[in-house]
């Protein structure tokens, strides 16, 4: 045998690449069954400067928050601008997850720990 082929092979290709791969990730596998109630208890909200619109640190307390659908507090409605969970900013969170949700349409409105928050899909 010589030098070249110990070193380089016999410059034979034996590897096959597989023809699809999937990635899945974890925010991937959480799915909105349309008969559970969707709702998140208040942990804290504030205001963040120059900001109208309040900042709101909750806990899902059952089924799934998406950036999707809208909230409903005391008959008010309101808009998901952008949702935080430990996924990231992937804009879904399910049941026990602690949330941050940046929200449009609560101006100047302290909400206080404790309050339930019920989501809907936006239709």
């Amino acid at each position: 045998m010589s030098l070249t082929a110990l070193t380089f092979g016999k410059k034979k290709n034996s590897f096959s690449a597989s023809a699809v791969i999937q990635i899945t990730r974890p925010s991937d596998l959480i799915v909105s069954h349309s008969n559970e109630e969707n709702s998140a208890k208040v942990i804290k909200s504030c205001f963040f400067f120059q900001q109208n619109e309040p900042y709101i640190l909750a806990n899902v307390v059952s089924g799934v928050v998406s950036e999707k659908m809208y909230g409903v507090i005391d008959g008010k409605k309101f808009e998901i601008v952008e949702l935080e969970s430990k996924y990231g900013y992937e804009g879904i969170a399910k049941k026990g997850m602690t949330i941050g949700l940046i929200v449009k349409g609560l101006e100047r409105e302290i909400i206080e720990s404790g309050t339930t928050i019920l989501f809907e899909e936006k239709k």
